[in-house]
């Protein structure tokens, strides 16, 4: 098992360790983290059963063989066959981890990584997972010989693993109740184990007391003899109880008692434990004591004044502020309402005129006054609060990672909101009507919410081998009483959605002008060990400023910066000015995609471009809005990447994109003016753009988003609908190509075409002339699910390619690219083409959606 164990993880290791098909550096990180989150699930699916079936295996061995009563009359103490078993399975387990790493090394090794960090993979493998398996190893030993019954004993360890891998899908949240359980960990590069690591080893402390208890029951209750009757049993179990016996017994027993008490004190005193459901319930009174205020006239938050004091190393946070609240309404405002996150404590809220208390709800997060003299239009009042996260212990979900040594990362969301908060009310029907809440009335966030732009000042200070991060263009930076303090302040108005990080960063940078001269200082905040595509990431965000201030407007910050955190995964996300990537997203190497597109590029490319759509053009909420922002970004980002890379590069970056719609999915959804999934915000509304984009021109698509921006101004209510876009699209296409406009964004259409078959025949002078027999559908799905195929009479690409010279990897020659009309049903079009043909196709470049695999291409038969 352990050779087999080894082959298959050398095996398959190389290829796990990518995202989206992008290789990734294979650091120790990322190989500890696949063998124990994601490669590793296939262990803890199989271990636990190999060590319940070998401890069974060893528990009847003897007696299996007939040797039981020779074994049973042996002259050694009791405690020697249960001790022996169970070291014999821990032998075998840690030769197995000490198997896992040796391979994981390997995989390294063939990967040409020579940066082996020996000490995180004894920590991680020899000790927390091990400590796991040998947990279940007690377990196991324990139970076959209490139940002396080996399918019953099998049975039975089924059941724990079950209730242990499982428990809490099962309603056995605490910890306590869940044996071998703990609140999970995580390592990162930035921040190491950071406060992950205490929480879990208490709890394995007090989950190994309890095994050193079973190890006690074990040698009591073992089978030893010829009287196999439960009242035998327990006789000869009372007599093996002795003083010297339970005396053994009451450490771990004290132990146990002992640190079950301090896991409770931090679960369940230090913190509220929340049971199942208590979320939900909390989210329940919010929604029934202040709903009726969703709709209560607010001013808009137009300014941010916040000193950041970050304690890394205590995990702890104070930020003390004001917000600047201005009266847009157009009427006087009597009252103020304010709701503050529950992930934090937030006290000292006051304003800064006369006004009277009228809920001080801090359980709930609501909080509202009346103002002695309601606040004219144009006028403002400044809101002062301070904002505390200072851990204290752990809770039974684990700790929060927000601020530690190496890794902070805090978003504007801490911070006190003006306003209902309709986020927090229940979405889901059926669990409304159980809490007996009537319907939910979709509250889009208001416009004046929603489109908010402030100008943001923030004074950072953190642990002075860190530099801290906020919006804005970096003002000062000091040193006083052993910490770093850094003073950011926007030079424009920004969203109203910005971070704070501080790390031990190394910073490259750069600079990027415009058509006017003007600089934008340019930067990427990496781990010091990890930039390999530092300068990669660097190159798209010049590009990326390059496309965008040439077609849409002048970037209008001095700023822009790609800044890491720690985190699994390889997500980022556009905050105004400082775009955040998880750690592992600079380990992706383009360079050994064998697939020759540099995604990453595309990625950067695309977060760049929501300094403009998402940022710039913020979208009312609603259906729809996904279109304006998610999809008009990687809209723009394809075009950054042909401006860069060329044709053939961005077109293979969309046959990557298009995998997506190669997997299962279910095709029933709104048309894309009303999108919210993921699948059309980031790849059906981008495709949809990229094909009105190559049929109706670039030069029409680019003109309407121009117009589309000009229309709304940064911030200026009412935002922009997807109905805004669809109206200048649509003045920008032709009148021919309505239709497929309508098809690509009105209806939830799907082309289905296929070439069956593709005869050729020399028509002299090196001419070749070229049958295709063509076969078309097109289909309109509803959101139920149900196709309804519609007459299809449009104008649809052919082409014929030629044989690829250079190898598999080369580009075949387009012999042939034309445009012809196709109807349902199957046609036959004869083209001609210079050159001798090797493949006919429909829609070449697949720009109409089609996600039934590849029958659009045929090998050409020639005939001489």
């Amino acid at each position: 098992m352990i050779a087999f164990t080894c082959a298959v993880l050398v095996l398959l290791g190389p290829g796990a360790l990518q995202h989206i098909g992008i290789p990734l550096v294979p650091t120790t990180e990322q190989l500890t983290t696949w063998l124990t989150t994601t490669g590793g699930e296939a262990f803890w699916m199989t271990i636990p059963l190999m060590t319940a079936f070998y401890a069974g295996e060893l528990a009847w061995r003897e007696r299996d063989a007939g040797l039981g009563e020779i074994a049973d009359a042996a002259p050694a103490p009791d405690w020697v066959p249960p001790a022996g078993k169970f070291l014999g399975l821990a032998g075998v387990l840690a030769v197995l981890q000490v198997a896992v790493l040796a391979s994981a090394v390997v995989v390294q090794l063939r990967l040409g990584h020579r940066d082996l960090e020996l000490g995180l993979y004894a920590r991680v493998l020899l000790g927390l997972q091990l400590a796991d398996y040998l947990l279940f190893a007690a377990l196991a030993v324990a139970v076959h010989a209490t139940v002396n019954h080996k399918q019953v004993g099998h049975l039975v360890l089924v059941v724990a693993y079950v209730l242990t891998a499982f428990g809490g899908e099962l309603g056995i949240r605490h910890q306590l109740l869940t044996y071998g359980g703990d609140p999970g960990w995580s390592y990162s590069d930035m921040r190491g184990f950071g406060p992950f690591l205490g929480p879990v080893l208490w709890l394995k402390a007090y989950w190994g007391a309890w095994a050193v208890l079973l190890a006690v029951a074990s040698r009591v209750l073992w089978a030893r003899g010829t009287e196999r009757g439960d009242v035998a049993r327990l006789r000869l179990a009372r007599r093996r109880l002795t003083p010297r016996v339970a005396g053994a017994s009451a450490a771990p027993a004290a132990a146990t008692v002992g640190l079950g008490g301090f896991v409770f004190y931090n679960t369940n005193v230090l913190h509220a434990y929340r049971a199942e459901g208590e979320a939900e319930a909390r989210r329940v009174a919010y929604e029934r004591a202040y709903a009726r205020h969703a709709d209560a006239p607010r001013p808009a938050l137009a300014a941010t004044r916040v000193r950041v004091e970050l304690f890394p190393a205590e995990g702890a946070a104070e930020l003390r502020g004001t917000h600047l609240l201005v009266n847009r309404t157009g009427a006087p405002l009597g009252a103020v309402h304010v709701a503050t996150a529950w992930e934090v404590a937030t006290d000292s809220l006051a304003l800064d005129r006369p006004a009277t208390r009228l809920v001080d709800d801090a359980a709930l997060g609501h909080h509202a006054w009346t103002l002695a003299t309601p606040l004219a239009p144009g006028d403002s009042v400044r809101l002062s609060f301070v904002v505390r996260h200072r851990p204290r212990g752990f809770t039974n979900a684990g700790p929060d990672a927000s601020v530690a040594p190496g890794g902070t990362f805090l978003t504007s969301a801490w911070l006190p909101r003006v306003g209902y908060e309709p986020a927090r009310e229940l979405a889901d029907a059926a669990e409304r009507r159980l809490r007996g809440l009537p319907p939910r009335v979709e509250r889009p966030t208001p416009d004046d919410v929603r489109g908010a732009r402030v100008m943001v000042e923030a004074e950072v200070g953190t642990a002075a081998d860190e530099l801290a991060v906020a919006p804005g263009a970096l003002r000062r930076r000091w040193t006083a009483g052993g910490r770093a303090y850094h003073a950011y302040a926007t030079d424009a108005p920004i969203r109203d959605d910005w971070a704070v990080f501080s790390s031990r960063y190394a910073v490259r940078e750069g600079s990027w002008r415009d058509s006017a001269g003007r600089a934008v200082r340019l930067a990427v905040l990496h781990h010091p060990r990890r930039g390999g595509n530092v300068d990669g990431m660097l190159r798209a965000m010049r590009a990326a400023l390059d496309y965008h201030a040439a077609r849409f407007g002048a970037y209008p910050y001095a700023d822009l910066r790609l800044v890491g955190h720690p985190g699994s995964g390889q997500s980022l996300h556009a905050f105004p000015i400082n775009v955040s990537f998880r750690e592992d997203f600079a380990l992706m190497a383009p360079s050994r995609d064998p697939r020759r597109v540099d995604f990453p590029f595309g990625i950067v490319a695309h977060e760049v471009a929501h300094q403009w759509w998402g940022n710039r053009l913020t979208a009312a909420d609603g259906d729809g809005a996904a279109l304006l922002s998610e999809s008009l970004a990687w809209y723009s980002a394809l075009g950054t990447v042909e401006a860069e890379y060329g044709r053939a590069h961005v077109e293979r970056l969309l046959g990557v994109m298009r995998e997506a719609y190669l997997q299962p999915h279910a095709r029933a959804a709104p048309p894309l003016l009303q999108a919210r999934d993921w699948l059309q915000a980031y790849r059906k509304g981008p495709f949809a753009l990229w094909t009105l984009r190559e049929l109706a021109g670039e030069a029409a698509v680019t003109g309407a988003l121009r117009r589309l921006l000009d229309a709304h101004p940064e911030g200026a209510r009412p935002l922009p609908t997807s109905r805004d876009l669809y109206r200048e699209l649509r003045a920008a296409t032709p009148d021919s190509m309505r239709g497929l406009l309508a098809d690509l964004f009105e209806r939830n259409t799907y082309w289905k075409l296929e070439v069956r078959r593709a005869e050729a025949a020399p028509a002299g002078g090196g001419a070749w002339r070229v049958a295709l027999d063509v076969r078309a559908r097109k289909l309109v799905v509803d959101t139920l699910g149900v196709e309804r195929e519609v007459p299809m009479d449009e104008r649809v690409e052919l082409g014929v390619d030629g044989a690829a010279a250079g190898g598999a990897d080369a580009a075949a020659p387009a012999l042939y690219r034309g445009t012809h009309r196709i109807r349902s049903g199957a046609q036959r079009v004869v083209v001609t083409v210079r050159g001798a043909p090797a493949r006919a196709l429909v829609d070449p470049r697949r720009l109409l959606l089609d996600d039934e695999g590849e029958d659009n291409a045929v090998e050409v038969e020639r005939t001489p």
